[in-house]
Protein backbone atom coordinates (compact mmCIF):
# COMPACT_ATOMS: atom_id res chain seq x y z
CA UNK A 1 0.00 0.00 0.00
CA UNK A 2 1.52 3.77 -0.79
CA UNK A 3 2.45 5.73 1.76
CA UNK A 4 -0.27 8.37 2.73
CA UNK A 5 0.42 11.54 4.53
CA UNK A 6 -1.42 14.38 5.85
CA UNK A 7 -0.77 17.87 6.71
CA UNK A 8 -2.57 19.99 8.44
CA UNK A 9 -4.33 22.76 6.42
CA UNK A 10 -3.14 26.08 8.21
CA UNK A 11 -3.46 28.58 5.73
CA UNK A 12 -6.62 30.62 4.86
CA UNK A 13 -8.05 29.09 1.88
CA UNK A 14 -8.19 31.94 -0.01
CA UNK A 15 -4.42 32.30 -0.06
CA UNK A 16 -4.64 30.82 -3.42
CA UNK A 17 -0.60 31.43 -4.76
CA UNK A 18 0.66 29.98 -0.85
CA UNK A 19 -1.52 26.93 -1.60
CA UNK A 20 -0.21 26.44 -5.41
CA UNK A 21 3.44 26.98 -4.02
CA UNK A 22 3.23 24.48 -1.40
CA UNK A 23 1.72 21.54 -3.24
CA UNK A 24 4.56 22.42 -5.24
CA UNK A 25 7.22 21.89 -3.09
CA UNK A 26 5.88 18.90 -1.44
CA UNK A 27 5.81 17.45 -5.25
CA UNK A 28 9.48 18.29 -5.15
CA UNK A 29 9.75 16.14 -1.88
CA UNK A 30 7.92 13.43 -3.21
CA UNK A 31 4.80 13.86 -1.79
CA UNK A 32 1.57 14.25 -4.65
CA UNK A 33 -1.35 15.78 -3.66
CA UNK A 34 -4.49 13.21 -3.61
CA UNK A 35 -7.13 15.25 -1.79
CA UNK A 36 -8.00 18.12 0.56
CA UNK A 37 -10.60 17.50 3.26
CA UNK A 38 -11.87 20.28 5.48
CA UNK A 39 -8.73 20.16 7.87
CA UNK A 40 -5.87 17.84 6.18
CA UNK A 41 -4.47 17.96 2.75
CA UNK A 42 -3.39 14.37 1.61
CA UNK A 43 -0.23 13.21 -0.34
CA UNK A 44 0.92 9.96 -1.30
CA UNK A 45 4.80 8.93 -1.66
CA UNK A 46 6.17 8.72 -5.17
CA UNK A 47 9.45 10.19 -7.10
CA UNK A 48 10.28 13.58 -6.83
CA UNK A 49 8.66 15.61 -9.38
CA UNK A 50 8.54 19.39 -11.01
CA UNK A 51 4.66 19.55 -10.81
CA UNK A 52 2.64 22.97 -11.26
CA UNK A 53 -0.52 22.87 -9.76
CA UNK A 54 -3.27 25.62 -10.04
CA UNK A 55 -6.31 26.05 -7.82
CA UNK A 56 -9.91 27.40 -9.99
CA UNK A 57 -12.43 28.99 -8.17
CA UNK A 58 -15.65 28.89 -8.75
CA UNK A 59 -19.06 29.87 -6.64
CA UNK A 60 -20.51 26.58 -8.48
CA UNK A 61 -18.93 23.42 -6.48
CA UNK A 62 -19.04 20.80 -9.04
CA UNK A 63 -17.41 20.98 -12.42
CA UNK A 64 -18.93 18.91 -14.58
CA UNK A 65 -17.08 16.18 -16.69
CA UNK A 66 -16.77 17.99 -19.73
CA UNK A 67 -15.04 21.13 -18.56
CA UNK A 68 -12.82 18.41 -16.26
CA UNK A 69 -11.81 17.20 -20.23
CA UNK A 70 -10.68 20.58 -21.50
CA UNK A 71 -8.53 21.14 -18.82
CA UNK A 72 -7.05 17.95 -19.21
CA UNK A 73 -6.57 18.38 -22.95
CA UNK A 74 -4.89 21.45 -22.30
CA UNK A 75 -2.31 19.68 -19.80
CA UNK A 76 -4.30 19.77 -17.03
CA UNK A 77 -5.16 16.86 -14.42
CA UNK A 78 -8.28 17.39 -11.88
CA UNK A 79 -6.36 16.31 -8.41
CA UNK A 80 -9.42 16.79 -6.06
CA UNK A 81 -12.04 19.84 -4.95
CA UNK A 82 -12.80 20.79 -1.61
CA UNK A 83 -15.32 23.61 -1.54
CA UNK A 84 -15.39 26.86 -4.29
CA UNK A 85 -11.78 25.49 -4.86
CA UNK A 86 -10.85 22.81 -7.70
CA UNK A 87 -7.42 21.51 -7.86
CA UNK A 88 -5.39 20.87 -11.08
CA UNK A 89 -1.65 19.17 -11.41
CA UNK A 90 0.62 19.57 -14.60
CA UNK A 91 4.32 18.40 -15.03
CA UNK A 92 6.39 21.40 -15.45
CA UNK A 93 8.02 20.00 -18.58
CA UNK A 94 5.04 19.86 -20.32
CA UNK A 95 4.28 23.81 -20.28
CA UNK A 96 0.60 23.66 -20.45
CA UNK A 97 -0.90 27.11 -20.50
CA UNK A 98 -2.19 28.72 -17.78
CA UNK A 99 -5.91 27.85 -16.69
CA UNK A 100 -7.00 31.32 -17.09
CA UNK A 101 -5.73 33.44 -20.33
CA UNK A 102 -5.68 36.28 -18.50
CA UNK A 103 -5.75 37.65 -14.67
CA UNK A 104 -9.24 39.85 -15.17
CA UNK A 105 -10.79 36.21 -16.12
CA UNK A 106 -9.55 34.74 -13.31
CA UNK A 107 -11.39 37.88 -11.41
CA UNK A 108 -14.58 36.95 -12.48
CA UNK A 109 -14.97 33.84 -11.04
CA UNK A 110 -14.27 35.56 -7.75
CA UNK A 111 -16.77 38.27 -7.76
CA UNK A 112 -19.84 35.76 -6.68
CA UNK A 113 -17.27 34.15 -4.20
CA UNK A 114 -16.83 37.92 -2.58
CA UNK A 115 -20.44 38.48 -2.42
CA UNK A 116 -21.23 35.20 -0.46
CA UNK A 117 -18.41 36.18 1.74
CA UNK A 118 -19.62 39.54 2.27
CA UNK A 119 -23.26 38.49 2.93
CA UNK A 120 -21.59 35.94 6.00
CA UNK A 121 -19.75 38.58 7.00
CA UNK A 122 -23.09 40.64 7.66
CA UNK A 123 -24.80 38.24 9.33
CA UNK A 124 -22.62 36.53 11.49
CA UNK A 125 -22.32 40.42 12.62
CA UNK A 126 -25.58 40.97 13.34
CA UNK A 127 -25.99 38.03 15.59
CA UNK A 128 -22.45 38.85 17.54
CA UNK A 129 -24.16 42.43 17.95
CA UNK A 130 -27.52 40.95 19.13
CA UNK A 131 -25.88 38.54 21.10
CA UNK A 132 -23.59 41.60 22.70
CA UNK A 133 -26.24 43.45 23.33
CA UNK A 134 -28.62 40.57 25.10
CA UNK A 135 -26.41 39.62 27.59
CA UNK A 136 -25.15 43.46 28.36
CA UNK A 137 -28.90 44.16 29.24
CA UNK A 138 -28.71 40.89 31.13
CA UNK A 139 -25.28 41.33 33.13
CA UNK A 140 -26.72 44.91 33.71
CA UNK A 141 -29.76 43.84 35.47
CA UNK A 142 -27.84 41.17 37.14
CA UNK A 143 -27.31 41.68 40.65
CA UNK A 144 -26.04 38.14 41.72
CA UNK A 145 -22.56 38.19 39.31
CA UNK A 146 -20.93 34.91 41.72
CA UNK A 147 -24.11 32.77 41.77
CA UNK A 148 -24.21 33.09 38.10
CA UNK A 149 -20.32 32.14 37.66
CA UNK A 150 -20.67 29.40 39.96
CA UNK A 151 -23.52 27.87 38.59
CA UNK A 152 -21.83 28.13 35.56
CA UNK A 153 -24.05 30.53 33.38
CA UNK A 154 -21.75 32.96 33.26
CA UNK A 155 -18.88 30.77 31.23
CA UNK A 156 -21.34 29.14 28.58
CA UNK A 157 -22.87 32.94 27.70
CA UNK A 158 -19.08 34.56 27.06
CA UNK A 159 -18.01 30.75 25.58
CA UNK A 160 -20.47 31.43 22.65
CA UNK A 161 -19.60 35.13 22.44
CA UNK A 162 -16.20 34.08 22.14
CA UNK A 163 -16.78 31.47 19.19
CA UNK A 164 -18.83 34.28 17.70
CA UNK A 165 -16.12 36.27 17.66
CA UNK A 166 -13.73 33.63 16.36
CA UNK A 167 -16.56 33.19 13.31
CA UNK A 168 -16.68 36.29 12.36
CA UNK A 169 -12.95 37.01 12.58
CA UNK A 170 -12.26 34.35 10.36
CA UNK A 171 -14.90 35.19 7.82
CA UNK A 172 -14.20 38.60 7.64
CA UNK A 173 -10.21 37.95 6.79
CA UNK A 174 -11.14 35.06 4.36
CA UNK A 175 -13.28 38.76 2.58
CA UNK A 176 -10.67 40.83 2.66
CA UNK A 177 -8.45 37.94 1.00
CA UNK A 178 -10.89 37.90 -1.70
CA UNK A 179 -11.01 41.34 -2.27
CA UNK A 180 -7.42 41.79 -2.60
CA UNK A 181 -6.74 39.00 -4.41
CA UNK A 182 -9.78 40.37 -7.07
CA UNK A 183 -8.27 43.36 -7.14
CA UNK A 184 -4.82 42.66 -8.28
CA UNK A 185 -6.14 40.41 -10.71
CA UNK A 186 -8.08 43.20 -12.25
CA UNK A 187 -4.82 45.59 -12.24
CA UNK A 188 -3.48 42.77 -14.26
CA UNK A 189 -1.22 41.29 -11.89
CA UNK A 190 -1.08 37.31 -12.00
CA UNK A 191 -1.15 35.12 -8.69
CA UNK A 192 2.22 34.67 -7.37
CA UNK A 193 2.66 30.84 -7.67
CA UNK A 194 6.01 30.88 -5.75
CA UNK A 195 4.43 33.09 -3.09
CA UNK A 196 6.64 31.66 0.44
CA UNK A 197 4.46 29.67 2.50
CA UNK A 198 6.08 28.40 5.62
CA UNK A 199 6.10 32.03 7.70
CA UNK A 200 2.16 32.31 6.87
CA UNK A 201 1.61 28.30 8.15
CA UNK A 202 3.57 28.82 11.10
CA UNK A 203 1.49 32.05 12.08
CA UNK A 204 -1.55 30.59 11.78
CA UNK A 205 -0.69 27.31 13.86
CA UNK A 206 0.22 29.77 16.55
CA UNK A 207 -3.08 31.48 15.96
CA UNK A 208 -5.01 28.29 16.06
CA UNK A 209 -2.92 27.07 19.46
CA UNK A 210 -3.92 30.00 20.96
CA UNK A 211 -7.90 29.83 19.62
CA UNK A 212 -7.90 25.94 21.04
CA UNK A 213 -6.07 26.40 24.46
CA UNK A 214 -9.12 28.90 25.08
CA UNK A 215 -11.91 27.42 23.63
CA UNK A 216 -11.56 23.86 24.45
CA UNK A 217 -11.30 24.67 28.09
CA UNK A 218 -13.98 26.51 28.02
CA UNK A 219 -16.07 24.15 25.88
CA UNK A 220 -15.18 21.64 28.15
CA UNK A 221 -16.19 23.07 31.10
CA UNK A 222 -19.38 23.41 29.59
CA UNK A 223 -19.59 19.71 28.53
CA UNK A 224 -18.50 18.54 32.02
CA UNK A 225 -21.19 20.72 33.31
CA UNK A 226 -23.99 18.71 31.27
CA UNK A 227 -22.43 15.16 31.44
CA UNK A 228 -21.87 15.69 35.70
CA UNK A 229 -25.72 16.94 35.82
CA UNK A 230 -28.30 14.50 37.38
CA UNK A 231 -31.48 14.48 39.01
CA UNK A 232 -32.86 11.79 41.15
CA UNK A 233 -35.50 10.93 43.78
CA UNK A 234 -33.72 12.27 47.19
CA UNK A 235 -33.13 9.05 49.77
CA UNK A 236 -35.27 8.71 53.21
CA UNK A 237 -32.18 8.35 54.73
CA UNK A 238 -29.17 10.57 53.08
CA UNK A 239 -26.59 10.96 55.75
CA UNK A 240 -24.01 10.78 53.11
CA UNK A 241 -25.36 14.07 51.32
CA UNK A 242 -24.83 17.38 52.60
CA UNK A 243 -28.36 18.05 52.98
CA UNK A 244 -30.30 18.27 55.68
CA UNK A 245 -32.73 15.66 55.99
CA UNK A 246 -36.24 16.43 57.15
CA UNK A 247 -36.19 13.42 59.65
CA UNK A 248 -33.29 14.93 61.32
CA UNK A 249 -35.11 17.74 62.32
CA UNK A 250 -38.57 16.63 63.38
CA UNK A 251 -37.72 13.83 64.87
CA UNK A 252 -40.78 11.75 65.13
CA UNK A 253 -41.44 8.56 63.93
CA UNK A 254 -44.96 9.70 62.65
CA UNK A 255 -43.03 11.31 59.95
CA UNK A 256 -44.06 9.80 56.17
CA UNK A 257 -43.00 11.11 53.00
CA UNK A 258 -45.60 13.01 50.64
CA UNK A 259 -44.75 11.35 47.41
CA UNK A 260 -45.63 12.86 44.50
CA UNK A 261 -44.46 9.92 41.57
CA UNK A 262 -45.19 10.36 37.99
CA UNK A 263 -44.88 7.45 35.20
CA UNK A 264 -41.28 7.20 35.39
CA UNK A 265 -41.36 6.86 39.70
CA UNK A 266 -39.38 10.10 39.75
CA UNK A 267 -40.78 12.20 43.39
CA UNK A 268 -41.32 15.94 42.32
CA UNK A 269 -41.44 16.26 45.76
CA UNK A 270 -38.73 14.40 47.17
CA UNK A 271 -35.74 14.73 45.00
CA UNK A 272 -32.27 16.42 44.64
CA UNK A 273 -30.06 17.84 41.58
CA UNK A 274 -26.14 16.91 41.87
CA UNK A 275 -24.37 19.43 39.84
CA UNK A 276 -20.49 20.76 38.88
CA UNK A 277 -18.71 23.92 37.57
CA UNK A 278 -14.95 24.73 37.73
CA UNK A 279 -15.94 27.73 40.33
CA UNK A 280 -18.53 25.24 42.25
CA UNK A 281 -17.47 21.76 41.95
CA UNK A 282 -19.78 20.50 44.26
CA UNK A 283 -23.56 21.76 43.76
CA UNK A 284 -26.83 20.32 45.53
CA UNK A 285 -30.33 21.42 44.94
CA UNK A 286 -33.11 19.33 46.95
CA UNK A 287 -36.53 19.86 48.05
CA UNK A 288 -38.32 17.30 50.57
CA UNK A 289 -41.83 17.20 51.41
CA UNK A 290 -42.96 15.12 54.38
CA UNK A 291 -46.45 14.94 56.17
CA UNK A 292 -47.49 13.94 60.15
CA UNK A 293 -51.37 12.84 59.88
CA UNK A 294 -51.27 12.76 63.81
CA UNK A 295 -50.75 16.50 63.52
CA UNK A 296 -51.93 19.59 62.27
CA UNK A 297 -50.80 23.11 61.70
CA UNK A 298 -51.34 25.56 63.82
CA UNK A 299 -54.33 27.16 62.10
CA UNK A 300 -55.95 24.34 61.37
CA UNK A 301 -55.65 24.11 57.42
CA UNK A 302 -54.97 20.78 57.38
CA UNK A 303 -52.64 17.60 58.10
CA UNK A 304 -49.30 19.12 59.70
CA UNK A 305 -47.27 18.89 56.54
CA UNK A 306 -43.33 20.13 56.63
CA UNK A 307 -40.65 20.83 53.96
CA UNK A 308 -37.17 21.56 53.35
CA UNK A 309 -35.71 23.59 50.70
CA UNK A 310 -31.87 23.01 50.27
CA UNK A 311 -29.19 24.93 48.31
CA UNK A 312 -25.56 23.90 49.21
CA UNK A 313 -22.05 24.76 47.49
CA UNK A 314 -18.48 23.66 47.88
CA UNK A 315 -16.92 26.75 46.29
CA UNK A 316 -13.23 26.13 44.95
CA UNK A 317 -11.49 29.31 46.06
CA UNK A 318 -12.36 30.40 49.82
CA UNK A 319 -13.02 34.28 49.07
CA UNK A 320 -16.23 33.31 46.99
CA UNK A 321 -17.85 31.78 49.87
CA UNK A 322 -19.19 35.27 51.53
CA UNK A 323 -19.66 36.65 48.01
CA UNK A 324 -22.19 33.62 46.98
CA UNK A 325 -23.83 33.73 50.33
CA UNK A 326 -24.81 37.67 49.62
CA UNK A 327 -25.92 36.59 46.43
CA UNK A 328 -28.07 33.73 47.85
CA UNK A 329 -29.46 36.82 50.56
CA UNK A 330 -30.11 39.32 47.50
CA UNK A 331 -31.81 36.54 45.21
CA UNK A 332 -34.38 35.05 47.55
CA UNK A 333 -34.56 38.39 49.50
CA UNK A 334 -35.54 40.40 46.64
CA UNK A 335 -37.63 37.47 45.25
CA UNK A 336 -39.88 36.68 48.44
CA UNK A 337 -40.83 40.62 48.73
CA UNK A 338 -41.03 40.33 52.48
CA UNK A 339 -41.12 43.00 54.96
CA UNK A 340 -39.12 40.87 57.71
CA UNK A 341 -34.94 42.09 57.83
CA UNK A 342 -32.62 39.06 58.07
CA UNK A 343 -30.74 38.98 61.22
CA UNK A 344 -27.04 38.58 61.41
CA UNK A 345 -25.67 35.93 63.75
CA UNK A 346 -22.23 35.11 65.68
CA UNK A 347 -22.01 31.80 66.14
CA UNK A 348 -19.15 29.12 66.90
CA UNK A 349 -19.11 27.09 63.99
CA UNK A 350 -19.85 29.41 61.13
CA UNK A 351 -17.77 31.90 59.24
CA UNK A 352 -21.12 33.70 58.17
CA UNK A 353 -24.76 33.17 59.43
CA UNK A 354 -27.47 35.19 58.47
CA UNK A 355 -31.53 34.11 59.65
CA UNK A 356 -34.34 35.42 58.87
CA UNK A 357 -37.65 33.73 60.73
CA UNK A 358 -41.44 34.25 59.76
CA UNK A 359 -44.12 32.53 62.03
CA UNK A 360 -43.60 28.76 61.12
CA UNK A 361 -41.05 29.71 58.06
CA UNK A 362 -37.17 29.24 58.96
CA UNK A 363 -34.44 30.53 56.36
CA UNK A 364 -30.57 30.29 56.86
CA UNK A 365 -27.78 31.43 54.79
CA UNK A 366 -24.47 29.56 55.94
CA UNK A 367 -20.40 30.03 55.49
CA UNK A 368 -18.15 27.71 56.88
CA UNK A 369 -14.94 27.64 54.89
CA UNK A 370 -15.98 26.72 51.22
CA UNK A 371 -19.14 25.32 51.68
CA UNK A 372 -22.37 27.29 51.03
CA UNK A 373 -25.93 26.13 52.06
CA UNK A 374 -29.32 27.94 51.86
CA UNK A 375 -31.83 26.22 53.65
CA UNK A 376 -35.47 27.08 53.78
CA UNK A 377 -37.95 25.20 56.28
CA UNK A 378 -41.61 25.45 57.00
CA UNK A 379 -42.67 23.63 60.11
CA UNK A 380 -42.76 23.35 63.59
CA UNK A 381 -39.34 22.94 64.53
CA UNK A 382 -36.99 25.92 66.02
CA UNK A 383 -34.52 27.64 64.65
CA UNK A 384 -32.01 25.88 67.02
CA UNK A 385 -32.76 22.68 66.25
CA UNK A 386 -32.78 23.68 62.39
CA UNK A 387 -29.37 25.40 63.24
CA UNK A 388 -27.63 22.20 64.81
CA UNK A 389 -28.48 20.17 62.10
CA UNK A 390 -27.15 23.06 59.80
CA UNK A 391 -24.07 23.26 61.31
CA UNK A 392 -23.03 19.26 60.99
CA UNK A 393 -23.58 19.47 57.32
CA UNK A 394 -21.27 22.19 56.72
CA UNK A 395 -18.58 20.32 58.88
CA UNK A 396 -19.68 17.51 55.81
CA UNK A 397 -19.42 19.87 52.78
CA UNK A 398 -16.37 21.86 53.84
CA UNK A 399 -14.28 18.60 54.26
Amino acid sequence: MANIKRKMLLNDFWRIGEYESWFADMAKDGWHLQKVGKLFAYFQQGEPLDTRYRIATSSNKNMSSEEKLEYKEAGWNHITRFGEFNVFASPVKCQAPELYANPSEQAETLRSNYKKMRLSVILISVLLLLSIIFYSMLWSNEQTPMLELVEGDAISQITLLFIQLIFILVTTRSMVLIRKTKKRLLEGKEIDYHVPWRKSRTINLAIITLTAMITVPLASLIWIQVLNQETVNLPMKHTELPLVALAAIEQTSHLERDEQADDRQFDWNNHYTKKTSFFAPQQYESTEQGIVTEEEWADGSGPYSPSIYIQAYKVRFSFMAKHLMNDLLFNYDRRDYRDEHFTVLDRKGFDALTIREIDELKEIFAVKGKGVIYVRYLGHADMERLLASVEEKMTFIDR
